[in-house]
């Protein structure tokens, strides 16, 4: 039971049944009171569904069905009671039947003893006595290794000293006979003189307890006369724990006469099993203290007036008297809340001593704290570790006395140095070696466990099993053993690792059975059989409040993540790679309670023994994301190999944010390439990435970290990276684009080049998804390439695999128009020999697009009649209401086929597609302007959207004026009823300009409609129709030669721009280039576009309500447009400042390479390349 829920009830409970408990209790503790346990109590057994315990009335309608043969009315039943039943059966078909008939109808081989049994057996009692003939207290006893003589017959009981459970009426399997019958319970006196005889010397010497009785209970109605036939008046009130409320008072009456008190379950929960677990929690001091132990220190001392002497003699006496538990209990941790309240602080105090005796017991003694606390010493650099890097240094100087003590502080410096994943710890490691004496077993223990979790965490798995195979732990090394399963299991060797912690439980239920009350053995057997469940995959079991479970843990280092403590010195957005000190974590009373949960959570996990990660997953995942950020925010260098050990991509995502990655100065930029290397290096040691330890940990973590960090790094090795990855493809189950993306964006568009044509001279490759190599974003404008390029397209079109074509026509629109005049000949030979290949791929709509002279080509007729089969297909779809979203995709498919090709339709042809499609969208208006977009799965709106987004490019791209007038007005119609939930606005340009009346009126109805759809697209906050509006304005420039007064368009962007950074500002940006390129922005406008462009960067760092994310976006798009200014720099002077600070701020090694790219990306596209 939970300790709060625990208080919560002691505080509501009515005196009078606290007296009753309080009064058991008494006797309890000095071994002085007996319980009897009936049949009631057996309900609370673990059993599988479907089998259930009987209670006196299902057991008497079982005696009736073997009696009659049939099902018992309640009428059959008024007047008979179990005993009398059983009295009958016995007559008709004898004994044996009888006892057979129990056997089958009380399930004793289908049930196990539950966490009530285990409270009872485990309180102080002299004697059990049950009435009950299950073996579920038996069970128990041996499952919690409380020892108990069993006594099965009136032989064994003058032999079985105290405790003893004592089975009164006969016990399964075999020992008979089962006290049952009416005639039993008449000469049970007689028969079984001993049994009676106990139970007598138990209610003179003891406090008698009834639990598992009814009032109406056969056994508790004749043991109750029985007691009061050997009693009398003398008898001693006899405690029974009710089921319920209080009975009648009438009833209640009756048994005080007959020297029964009650003690109510109501009267503690109104669930019995709540109740029940008070009771016996209360009756067994569960939630007091054994021990008057408190570990904390007395705090009310100023600071300045602290003596580390005397805290050092202080900090002893509670180590000293410390209970001897192997984990320290959870709900103790805040005895030791100085380790993270002042312990920050302490260093100007350590430098003030002069004896080095003092010094290193101060060290000593505030290690044993910091280390029993779960308190991570590696975040406090500021001091600590220079204070044990001294002592280390001294070790040879100083007196014998104190060198077991620096022993155990170079094992901490040991550990310090793997948490932050400093180079010096393998020196370390082999000082401790050549210092560590064969008999220092704790020692020897340490190393063996710190050398194993850094080559873990590094991902070396082979290097970590050679540690673990020469680390021999022993059964009664329970510190050993929790540690090493942990790494069995980790490095997927769980088989071994539940082996081991059996064989240690065993050990600690012998030695628990002749040392009951040891506090080390108890706490060892919790912690390894709930680190057995975790081995097991079984769930936690979170009941004793002296010994939690891990759960608990870890909803205590949830908490602190929870907490900000406040702080002057923190820095929320980021942190300082290798710096020397971070400060900024020490708030005004010690470290941020956040960060510390973070970092005391995977400390916790460490020493308790259980599992952060393993091969196929990553365990507490929610609480592991929480921390990643968090982790991050102390030191990225610790950080990382915790998250391999993890092996969860997920905290990578969380935590190698844009955040942390604009965080960075410019004199961590070092630090980030040598982090960058150690991982490299980690990367390099797989070959290919299919299965196997190595492969789970690299790609859900070393992967995607590298590839984070590659756009702080160097292009070289950025490239090193990129082209590592590419090597990967295909050698791995898990997709890579996403972080391949990533690397390729960190690239300079020189290198990005260089690696496009590396890529196209490989063979074709299919990876994940069946894809061949994803290619870097460059712009490529001349030919590069060997004549290994056409080869390996001509390669994967031969081959009988349609996923190879579809490579090779993606291979070959890449390079098409690059192509030199010769290879251009060979190429449409080519795609001539292999167009049943091709047309099913992308390839004709790349061509209608790009090549003018189709009619000259050798595959130019076999393009139009391709063209001719997709118009064909496309009237073929039917005009209907669609249920389903096949004809849509079908609707889209061949739109953009005709789209592309469209200079290859005829008028008439073309007419034919837009009244199909009128009636396509008339049939289906209903559904279109529905949005379901919330429904499953996104509803039919998504295929809608890009359906008619499609319609829109295919609109914009015909000659509007080979439309009757007719049909233009009734398309206008259509797209003007749907422009504000769908992409019309370059359709609705093109058509309604093309049959304007040419008065050039600013008041002409057809520049209302446009005006009204521009500054609709403009301001809405949807991607597809913002950059729809954009490219609407660019087309009405200039089919209007520039007539359409468009300023103001240009004025609303650029000042919302001014005044406002957000999603919609990253869309403006994102399309302003294509603005830019084709002059719509005129002067005044240009020049205001260019200030605010020039102070874009610098007003993004100081806004902290921008999300980063949004922070990039800003930078990137506006780096674009910035470069897209540059045709233009001697026009303005504004112009020029912008582009040469964009020059500048680009390169700029601390930010982000994917950032930067976008100012080259827009001079070399848009502008003139710098």
């Amino acid at each position: 039971m939970d300790v709060n829920r625990y208080k919560e009830i002691q505080e509501s409970l009515d005196s009078s049944v606290m007296m009753k408990l309080e009064q058991v209790r008494k006797f309890l503790r000095r071994g002085k009171a007996s319980v009897m346990v009936g049949a009631g109590f057996s309900k609370n057994a673990v059993m599988d569904e479907g089998v259930r315990m009987l209670d006196w009335g299902e057991l008497c309608a079982g005696f009736y069905r073997e009696l009659f043969g049939r099902e018992p009315s309640d009428w059959d039943l008024r007047l008979k009671s179990a005993l009398r039943m059983a009295q009958q059966v016995e007559s008709v078909k004898g004994r044996n039947a009888l006892e057979e008939l129990i056997k089958d109808s009380l399930p004793n081989d289908a049930i196990a003893p539950g966490y009530l049994h285990e409270l009872l057996v485990k309180l102080n009692w002299r004697d059990i006595f049950t009435t009950n003939y299950d073996t579920l207290l038996e069970d128990a006893s041996v499952k919690v290794c409380k020892h108990y003589n069993i006594v099965t017959s009136k032989d064994s009981l003058i032999y079985q000293p105290h405790p003893r459970i004592v089975k009164v009426h006969g016990s399964f399997p075999d020992n008979r006979p089962f006290i049952i019958t009416e005639e039993d319970y008449r000469t049970y006196g007689a028969c079984f003189p001993e049994f009676v005889n106990t139970v007598r010397q138990a209610l003179i010497e003891t406090q008698f307890v009834l639990i598992g009785f009814s009032g109406d209970d056969p056994n508790f109605l004749s043991w109750l006369g029985w007691f009061r036939d050997i009693m009398g008046s003398r008898m001693l009130p006899v405690y029974l724990i009710q089921v319920g409320a209080m009975p009648h008072m009438a009833e209640a009456e009756l048994m005080s006469q007959r020297g029964v008190q009650l003690i109510p379950t109501a009267a503690c929960s109104s669930d019995v099993s709540e109740a029940l677990d008070f009771i016996l929690s209360y009756l067994g001091d569960i939630h007091t203290p054994v021990y008057q132990w408190a570990g904390c220190l007395d705090d009310r001392r100023s600071f300045k007036d602290i003596s580390l002497v005397e805290m050092t003699s202080e900090m002893r006496q509670v180590r000293e008297s410390c209970p001897n538990w192997l984990i320290l209990p959870v709900d103790r941790i805040n005895d030791f809340n100085d380790c993270w309240e002042r312990f920050p602080f302490y260093g100007h105090k350590f430098d003030e001593l002069t004896d080095d005796r003092q010094k290193i017991e101060f060290l000593y003694e505030m290690d044993w704290r910091l280390s029993t606390s779960f308190t991570p010493k590696w975040i406090e650099d500021e001091w600590y570790i220079k204070a044990l890097e001294w002592a280390v240094s001294v070790w040879d100087t100083v007196d014998n006395s104190l060198r077991p003590h620096v022993m155990e502080l170079a094992l901490s410096l040991l550990q310090i140095y793997r948490q932050t994943d400093n180079s010096k710890f393998h020196d370390m490691l082999g000082l401790l070696r050549s210092k560590c004496l064969p008999s220092a077993f704790a020692a020897h223990r340490k190393l063996c466990y710190e050398s194993a979790v850094w080559y873990l965490q590094h991902n070396d798995i082979a290097k970590c099993r050679e540690c673990l195979n020469v680390w021999t732990v022993t059964a009664d090394d329970y510190r050993g053993t929790i540690w090493k399963a942990r790494l069995l299991d980790e490095t997927g060797q769980g088989k071994n690792a539940i082996m081991l912690l059996e064989q240690s439980i065993v050990s600690a239920r012998r030695k628990l059975l002749s040392n009951a009350t040891s506090v080390f053995h108890t706490s060892a057997l919790y912690i390894l059989e709930d680190c057995l469940r975790g081995a097991k995959r079984q769930r936690s079991e979170d009941k004793n409040g002296q010994f939690p479970s891990f759960i608990r843990y870890c909803k205590f280092a949830s908490a602190e993540m929870d907490k900000d403590n406040g702080g002057g010195y923190r820095r929320v957005h980021g942190f300082n790679i290798g710096a020397s000190s971070r400060n900024w974590q020490s708030g005004v009373s010690g470290y941020i309670k956040k960060y510390l949960g973070a970092a005391r959570y995977f400390q916790m996990a460490e020493d308790y023994g259980r599992l952060i990660g393993q091969i196929h997953g990553t365990y507490n995942e929610d609480l592991v994301k929480k921390a990643a950020p968090l982790l991050v925010g102390i030191s990225v260098r610790a950080a990382i190999p915790y998250f391999v050990e993890a092996n969860s991509e997920s905290a990578v995502d969380m935590a190698f944010s844009r955040r942390l990655m604009m965080s960075w100065k410019d004199n961590e930029v070092d630090d980030v390439k040598a982090l960058f290397d150690v991982w490299f290096d980690a990367l390099n040691r797989t070959d290919h990435l299919t299965s196997g330890q190595l492969s789970y940990r690299t790609l859900n973590v070393i992967v995607p970290v590298l590839c984070r960090l590659s756009v702080m790094v160097d292009a070289d090795r950025a490239m090193l990276l990129a082209r590592r990855l590419v090597d990967l493809h295909g050698s791995t189950y898990h997709e890579l684009d996403k972080w391949i993306a990533t690397v390729f964006n960190a690239l300079p568009l020189d290198e990005s080049r260089k690696l496009f044509w590396h890529i196209m001279e490989l063979p074709i490759k299919l990876g994940y998804h069946n894809q061949d190599y994803i290619l870097p974003s460059s712009v490529i404008i001349e030919w590069d390439g060997s004549d290994k390029v056409l080869e390996n397209i001509s390669n994967a079109l031969v081959a009988d695999n349609m996923e190879q074509n579809r490579a090779a026509a993606e291979r070959l629109q890449q390079v098409y128009l690059l192509l030199p005049e010769t290879d251009l000949i060979e190429c449409d030979q080519l795609i001539a020999r292999y167009w049943d290949k091709l047309k099913n791929t992308g390839m004709p709509h790349f061509l209608g697009v790009n090549v003018s002279d189709i009619a000259a080509k050798t595959w130019g007729e076999r393009l139009v009649a391709s063209i001719n089969e997709g118009y064909e297909k496309f009237l073929a779809i039917e005009p209907v209401e669609v249920h389903s979203s096949s004809p849509i995709s079908d609707f889209e498919e061949c739109l953009t086929l005709l789209t592309n090709c469209n200079p290859l339709l005829t008028t008439e042809q073309i007419g034919s597609v837009v009244r199909h499609a009128l009636k396509f969208i008339a049939a289906n208006r209903e559904q279109i302007v529905k949005d379901d977009s919330e429904s499953f799965f996104g509803g039919m709106r998504r295929f809608w959207l890009s359906a008619l987004a499609m319609l829109n490019s295919f609109l914009a791209s015909i000659d509007g004026k080979t439309l009757d007038a007719g049909l233009a007005a009734d398309l206008l119609g259509t797209l003007n009823a749907l422009r504000r939930e769908y992409p019309f606005a370059q359709a609705i340009v093109n058509i309604s300009l093309a049959h304007h009346n040419k008065s050039k009126s600013a008041k002409a109805p057809e520049y209302g409609l446009i005006r009204g759809i521009l500054r609709d697209g403009i301001r809405t906050d949807d991607r597809t129709l913002i950059k729809d509006a954009f490219k609407a304005a660019v087309d009405c420039f200039k089919m209007t030669k520039g007539e359409f007064a468009l300023q103001w368009v240009a004025d609303e962007v650029v000042n919302r721009l001014h005044y406002i950074h957000d999603d919609q500002s990253v869309l403006y940006l994102r399309n302003l280039p294509v603005w830019l390129r084709n002059g719509l922005v005129k002067e005044m406008r240009l020049k205001r576009l260019a200030r605010y462009l020039k102070e874009l960067p610098q007003t993004v760092k100081g806004n902290d309500s921008i999300p980063y994310e949004t922070k990039a976006d800003l930078l990137y798009f506006g780096g674009v447009a910035a470069g897209c200014m540059t045709p233009k720099v001697d026009e303005f002077i504004e112009l020029k400042q912008c582009v040469e600070f964009w020059r500048e701020y680009s390169a700029n090694d601390s930010v982000p390479a994917d950032i930067r790219k976008g100012f080259f990306f827009g001079c070399t596209t848009y502008g003139i390349r710098k």
